[in-house]
C-alpha cells in the first residue's frame, strides 16, 4: 500500500488496498477458519490488481503481455 501510494494511486485506490489488508489481518487472525480465509481472500493478489489496472492506465509502457 506503502508503494502504490509512492506511485501517486488515488486516495480511493489506497483505501480498497487498505481495506483487503485490514480484512485479511483481522479475518485470518481467526484460528483454523482464519487459515482457510487467508487461502481464498488472497488480499496481495486484489491488491496486485489495482496496481496493474493503475499502470496500464496511467503507465502504458508498463504493461505486459498477461495483463
Amino acid at each position: 500500500v506503502w508503494e502504490a501510494r509512492n506511485l501517486g494511486m488515488s486516495k480511493l485506490q489506497l483505501t480498497r488496498m487498505a481495506a483487503n489488508v485490514g480484512i485479511d489481518t483481522a479475518l485470518g487472525a481467526i484460528p483454523l477458519a482464519g487459515d482457510l480465509f487467508d487461502f481464498l481472500w488472497r488480499s496481495n493478489s486484489k491488491n496486485l490488481k489495482i496496481i496493474t489496472k493503475h499502470l496500464d492506465k496511467h503507465h502504458p509502457g508498463t504493461r505486459t503481455l498477461n495483463g
